[in-house]
């Protein structure tokens, strides 16, 4: 095969991949924005606290609030005490808790109110018993 096969071979697996992942993440988006409207329209803090923490943060912390395996040094948030996520994340968003883990949390809440952020931690509350060990 020649290089220029090959690159263009690259080039359409790229594209293809590249559909693939955006329409993924289309369809994505439009179930969470579904789930946003629904819990606004129903007032209810627990999906709307559900859906702020699956669009924010679930790229670390998973989407059971447990961490993923391939980023042990992440907090498991499942469980714990809203009071204490809360403070944890005003701390984080005010900028008196600082690192570089920190800051990756600053990006996905700069803009969020106290009253989706106590969502965001009334969810993680309910999502079960948190445990040191599984």
């Amino acid at each position: 095969m020649t290089m220029k096969k090959f690159k263009n071979v690259l080039l359409t697996l790229f594209v293809i991949l590249s559909f693939v992942f955006l329409t993924g993440n289309i369809a994505a988006r439009i179930k969470m924005n579904d789930m946003q409207q629904t819990a606004i329209e129903m007032n209810d803090g627990f999906h709307e606290g559900k859906w702020l923490f699956n669009t924010s943060c679930v790229g670390c912390h998973n989407y059971d609030g447990r961490g993923k395996p391939s980023t042990p040094h992440v907090a498991r948030l499942h469980g714990q005490h809203k009071e204490y996520l809360f403070t944890q994340i005003k701390d984080i968003q005010e900028g008196r808790r600082t690192g570089h883990l920190v800051n990756h949390m600053k990006i996905a809440f700069p803009a969020m109110t106290d009253a989706e952020l106590l969502k965001i931690a009334e969810y993680l509350e309910s999502l079960g018993e948190y445990k040191l060990l599984d």
